[in-house]
């Protein structure tokens, strides 16, 4: 039954924020339009709540006030969610009519114990007003209606909008073409003004629809008390985003104190628009959910035309289709690294204006600030590396450089020089190359940079170290090594504002290691050595300095696979420590860097030059000494190394090319890793002591001007570290420098990133139904449709709503998914877009479209089909027609594609769907067939038409070996074979489903079916044929919306190896549906299954996780039941709640406590009994025992739900 839901927000002692969660249920109604829930209606003091149904029902509650439940949660702090209750009576209404509109009125100042309740209804053509009256003081069964309902005028008979204004129980009805306020009718006689001046400019562009847009939502801007009283305002907005401003005033003749345009959104609008209370005084803030297109959020700011864009939210509904492509630049490397290179692209939006391909990205967002850079020459010699470094002041390129500015200075080394580049922080400032003489070595390579907390910028070289201070506070300093070479240097700053300089030389006597830290004395800047020197056994690769534990430690990783630990006081010499062998073959560390936690445990994250990353996990003691070292990585196996144990047990796999590894500077939770030409982040849970698996995710940069940005291959990246006390504008700790070829971009990554979707859109000028990824041509090949209509809106002719004519014409694109265009780009964005097919037929409707690679002995030939539909509205039997369009695409030699129709082969029927058979054949559902067609490779003409008949349409047909799957509309799966040219069924599903889409899975013979019932069905696919030829259903998943499409998708290098992982979880599959949600599936074993399941069981009872749950949830078994088959889905949602919300801590609860209920159990009665079951199931799952705790329990849990995307 339907039921409403209610959340109490309050704050603990500690500040923390809780919530309060109750359900109510709704009575149950006779039919679909009386049931309630369909309007819902608060009173503005929070003293009653109405819902009521589409026709003829009603219900008022009376509801308790927020002193009384504020009092109710401080009085008893442990309130029980199912003692929270708001609602304190109810009273039911039967209402005669269609109730078209329900809202509260404001009362009147000098009535404050009555609640009024507006519905208009209409019945038999009319409409009317009902109001409803209730002195809140008495029981709410003395509510009553109020006379038999007043008439409304002619014009506002279907109003779009009611709002109540905010004094005298006055209201507005907004209609297509007006705008009336009624006033006075607790008198029992309203009063109504009309105003006819709503903005009356056609929408622009013009609308693929034949009807003039309407107004769909208001909102009310704060406003302060003494302002109101008698004025009211009001914010209206129309479905094209046109958003108008009216202020009443009650004392105004007329009440119409202005009505004007205040800006356009540029968005499609629905019923998502508000504002947002930013206290009296400030300007108005409004945000707008995107209708089929993104929303975002507008400052209405006073005297201006136009408002101003803050931020946009993502919107991508509807989806129409999907496609998993592989990187277009990925190689022939090993399997599971190419695997991780699919983008999955989506048809969203409509219209010319919102259309749109949407490639889906998971990852943590940097968000890209100000303009591209080109560098040029600066970074067209091949980047080694570079730093950026803060200049707070600096007189500028020049003698007559006016002023001081301040901003970045960007070092990038090449392999025989060094390039310098300054980036102003101004705005309309533009970056320039660095030309005099500033103080830094410009013709060798740079080894390391870094800064001062007193603004020193520092360089490293080959043969010299240099410190200096641009605003010419210090005198700088130099020194130069003529019979030592360096060849790997670290600059790091410490708590104690020191700044350490560490340097490996080469001299006749090896490699050494020095220590020292840069100064200032006399305003001098100054380098003292610190320590002795040490001598190195091996050529190093790379070097490293952290602060742990109030101590000093240096790593220095060798050509021979080690990685060598050192440590020191603060000012004293280091002494080596350790020294840890890789073991495995190119395992040699080229980057390292560090993570604190709680309890002096560190870990300590190698990249190596074999594509992996190796986390060692280390504890100090009280005098900073390593008391346990351990390297994480995937077998289980010791190497003794002296006194101290090296236990193996985790790796990252994260490509094939060296790994370099770098802190974050703005989490210390967080490292910033890059590999392949790709950024990621590597991050690590507070509490590590357990194993918590790492969080690895790609860094995506997203343009919020340019929604095509795409940031293609890194070629070097470095992170702003400008320390508490620097001012570089714009520039902040934290600034991503990004460099792709010569082109610089500079992109915020916060403290508080999270994972996220991060969509990047490109544009379509239509609706995308279809799309598919060529990895012959490197595009992405796209079905769009185009839509006009004529709006003849100058004149009134009483007739604006009626529906214009409108054509439809399909449209075919080419779409290289790595190129981006500029908003104004016009001439490159034209060349997405193929010429129309030559033979076009009016009414003609591309369905599908398919990559065909038919072939004989010796050639393979490349055809692109097109399946359509041809509506003949016009024709006396309106019976649809169908067309197969083959068409050949070549590519000249700019790189544009063009298509050539090679033949049109006319049918009796629209063609649903097709697909590929053998070597040459077709196979197609045209109208309810099944038909088969043979490419003759030597005449290139189709024969041997084999056809079946089936009770209704095929949606989706896909081809595996010799079996023929086809989705039909009515008859769920069927599967065929081809036997003595015949169709010959083989299996078909022993339920009957509508359905819309399925995916064979192999290696378990298992087909994910899905229907229009929001269904997803396992069917197994037996290896002999049954006597009834039946599919079991194996499994059935309810799900919140139909699955529309799905493809499937490989988890991430990092992810196929680990030991929590059995092999039949290292795939998942990516589904979707036409409300923009995207799932992911993963098939389970049984003991994993029974596991969990067992575990969402317990967590559906606990109101943490599930605030809202069922009457009978404990009438319900904690043991799983395969016999259910909706049992066998496990509820990823639920159990993700579970773990953000509590994870051990909620576990412990529901293994080791009693449940606080009255409700008697069905099945373990006790917590010894849970307990048990619980870990019999661990056992069978992940084989671990009670031992470790329930700790390894959840970290399993929260591996299995990383997203593969």
């Amino acid at each position: 039954c339907r039921k409403i839901a209610f959340l109490f927000a309050y704050h603990d002692l500690h500040g923390d924020v809780h919530f309060l969660s109750q359900s109510w249920p709704l009575p149950p109604q006779a039919s679909y339009l009386e049931e309630l829930g369909e309007y819902l209606a608060v009173d503005p003091k929070s003293r009653a709540m109405a819902v009521a149904g589409y026709e003829n029902t009603l219900t008022l509650y009376s509801l308790k006030s927020m002193e009384q439940m504020r009092h109710e949660v401080e009085m008893e702090e442990n309130l029980r969610h199912d003692a929270f209750m708001p609602i304190k009576g109810e009273k039911h209404f039967k209402v005669e009519g269609t109730i078209l509109k329900m809202e509260f009125l404001h009362p009147p100042k000098d009535d404050t114990n009555h609640v009024n309740l507006l519905l208009i209804v209409s019945k038999n053509g009319k409409s009317r007003l009902l109001l409803y009256e209730w002195d809140f003081l008495l029981d709410i069964r003395r509510a009553e209606l109020k006379g038999n309902g007043l008439p409304i005028e002619p014009d506002d008979q279907l109003p779009l909008l009611l709002i109540p204004l905010t004094f005298a129980a006055a209201f507005v009805l907004v209609s297509e073409r007006r705008v009336t306020v009624y006033r006075d009718i607790l008198s029992g006689s309203a009063k109504s003004h009309v105003h006819h001046a709503l903005h009356d400019e056609s929408p622009e562009p013009a609308p693929s629809s034949g009807r003039w847009p309407i107004w769909t939502q208001w909102a009310r801007p704060m406003r302060s008390e003494h302002y109101g009283g008698t004025r009211d305002q009001i914010f209206l907005c129309r479905e094209d985003g046109v958003v108008q401003f009216i202020l009443i005033n009650e004392k105004k003749q007329g009440m119409f104190d202005s009505n004007h345009r205040a800006g356009i959104l540029k968005v499609n609008i629905n019923t998502a628009f508000a504002t947002i209370d930013l206290g009296s005084g400030v300007y108005d803030l409004l945000v707008a959910g995107g209708d089929m297109c993104d929303g975002g959020s507008w400052a209405f700011l006073p005297r201006m035309d136009f408002p101003y864009g803050f931020t946009k939210f993502s919107n991508w509904t509807p989806i129409a289709d999907v496609e998993m492509a592989n990187d277009v630049k990925s190689d022939t490397s090993e399997c599971y690294t190419t695997a991780y290179r699919q983008r999955l692209f989506a048809c969203t939006g409509r219209g010319s204006k919102n259309g749109s391909v949407t490639e889906f990205r998971y990852g943590t967002l940097a968000s890209k600030i100000g303009a591209t850079v080109d560098l040029g020459d600066a970074a067209s010699k091949g980047v080694l590396d570079m730093w950026a470094l803060p200049v707070s002041s600096w007189s500028g390129d020049g003698d007559d450089a006016e002023g001081t500015e301040k901003g970045v200075l960007l070092l990038i080394s090449h392999v025989n020089d060094t390039e310098l580049v300054f980036l102003p922080s101004a705005e309309d400032a533009d970056p320039y190359s660095i030309t005099q003489d500033i103080g830094f070595d410009v013709n060798t390579r740079t080894i390391a940079a870094g800064s001062t907390d007193a603004d020193f910028l520092i360089q490293v070289t080959s043969r010299m170290i240099r410190a200096m201070s641009l605003e010419g506070s210090a005198r700088p300093y130099a020194s130069s090594i003529r019979q030592e070479n360096i060849v790997a240097a670290c600059i790091q700053r410490i708590p104690n504002k020191t700044t350490l300089l560490l340097t490996i030389v080469h001299n006749e006597q090896g490699f050494q290691l020095h220590q020292g830290h840069i100064g200032i004395e006399n305003k001098c800047i100054t380098y003292e050595k610190l320590g002795e020197t040490i001598d190195l056994s091996s050529e190093p690769t790379c070097v490293s300095i952290r602060w742990i534990s109030d101590r000093i430690f240096a790593f220095v990783g060798t050509v021979n696979g080690t990685l060598q630990i050192y440590n020191a006081e603060p000012g004293a010499s280091l002494s080596p420590q350790y020294e840890h062998l890789f073991g495995d073959e190119y395992a040699v560390c080229d980057s390292i860097a560090a993570i604190t936690s709680r309890n002096n445990v560190q870990l300590i994250i190698c990249g190596l030059r074999n594509g992996e990353v190796q986390v060692l996990k280390s504890t100090t003691d009280d005098l900073g000494r390593f008391i346990d070292i351990q390297i994480l990585r995937v077998y289980s196996k010791c190497v003794p190394l002296g006194a101290t144990t090296v236990v193996i047990w985790d790796r990252l796999e994260i490509g094939t090319m060296a790994v370099r590894v770098t802190n974050d500077t703005t989490k210390a939770s967080r490292v910033i890793i890059s590999c392949d030409q790709t950024m990621y982040s590597l991050e690590y849970s507070a509490q590590f002591a357990l194993r918590p698996p790492a969080t690895v995710n790609k860094v995506w940069i997203m343009d919020p001007n340019s929604p095509e940005f795409f940031q293609g291959q890194l070629s070097c990246f470095t992170q702003a570290d400008f320390g508490t006390s620097r001012d570089c504008s714009d520039f902040h700790t934290g600034s991503v420098f990004y460099l792709r070829e010569t082109q610089l971009f500079i992109a915020s990554l916060s403290k508080e990133s999270q994972p996220r979707m991060v969509p990047r859109r490109l544009p379509i000028k239509g609706t995308p139904t279809r799309v598919v990824f060529s990895d012959r041509l490197k595009r992405l090949i796209i079905i769009y449709n185009k839509t006009t209509s004529s709006l003849n809106n100058l004149q009134d002719d009483g007739r604006r709503n009626v529906p214009r004519p409108r054509m439809l014409q399909s449209r075919i694109a080419c779409v290289d998914p790595d190129q981006e265009h500029n908003e104004g780009d016009s001439d490159a964005r034209e060349d997405h877009y193929v010429p129309a097919i030559k033979e076009e037929t009016l009414g003609e409707r591309f369905l599908g479209i398919l990559e065909w690679f038919p072939s004989d002995n010796r050639n393979e030939y490349h055809i692109l089909v097109i399946h359509s539909m041809i509506e003949r509205l016009r024709s006396p039997s309106h019976e649809s027609k169908g067309r197969l369009l083959l068409l050949s695409p070549t590519t000249n030699e700019a790189g544009k594609i063009k298509f050539h129709e090679k033949k049109a082969i006319e049918l009796e029927a629209p063609v649903w769907t097709v697909a590929s058979f053998g070597s040459s054949s077709l196979v197609y559902a045209c109208g309810n067939d099944l038909v088969m067609q043979t490419l003759d490779m030597g005449t290139k003409k189709f024969h041997q038409q084999i056809r079946t008949s089936m009770r209704s349409r095929g949606n989706y047909i896909s081809v595996y070996g010799s079996y023929i799957y086809v989705s039909t509309a009515a008859q769920s799966l069927s599967i065929y074979t081809i036997e003595d040219q015949k169709f010959s069924l083989q299996f078909s599903d022993s339920i009957e489903r509508p359905s819309i889409y399925h995916l064979y899975d192999p290696k378990r013979s298992v087909i994910l079916a899905s229907d229009m019932s929001n269904r997803l069905a396992g069917l197994w696919q037996p290896p002999q044929v049954r006597m009834d030829r039946s599919a079991p259903t194996v499994f059935e998943a309810n799900l919140p919306a139909s699955i529309t499409r799905l493809c499937r998708i490989s988890r991430p290098p990092w992810l196929q190896r680990h030991q929590r992982f059995s092999d039949h979880v290292r795939e998942a599959f990516i589904g979707s549906s036409v409300d923009g949600t995207i799932y992911q599936f993963v098939l389970l074993d049984k003991p994993s299954w029974m596991l969990l399941r067992f575990v969402q069981n317990m967590m559906m009872r606990n109101r943490v996780v599930c605030p809202f749950p069922r009457h009978d949830i404990y009438e319900r078994h904690l043991e799983p039941d395969e016999k259910k088959k909706h049992q066998m889905q496990i509820d990823g949602d639920i159990l993700g709640r579970f773990l953000d919300r509590g994870g051990e801590s909620l576990l412990q609860e529901m293994l080791y406590e009693q449940p606080n209920t009255n409700h008697k159990l069905v099945d373990f009665h006790t917590a010894a009994d849970r307990q048990a079951r619980f870990w019999d199931l661990v056992r069978g799952a992940i084989g671990e025992s009670p031992d470790k705790g329930p700790a390894v329990v959840i970290d399993w849990m929260r591996v299995l739900l990383l997203p593969a995307l």
